[in-house]
């Protein structure tokens, strides 16, 4: 039940927070610097 709960409130906030966050995306070091963070985490 709460994993059915967290699902849209984890949505709504994603697309709340993206215009806020997405100038900081643009530089590609950014992404690099997330996708290696995230092949650390897996």
């Amino acid at each position: 039940m709460v994993i059915l709960d967290s699902v849209p409130s984890d949505t709504i906030y994603g697309i709340t927070a993206l215009p806020g966050i997405a100038s900081f995306l643009e530089p590609p070091w950014v992404m690099a610097a997330f996708s290696a963070a995230g092949a650390v985490v897996f």
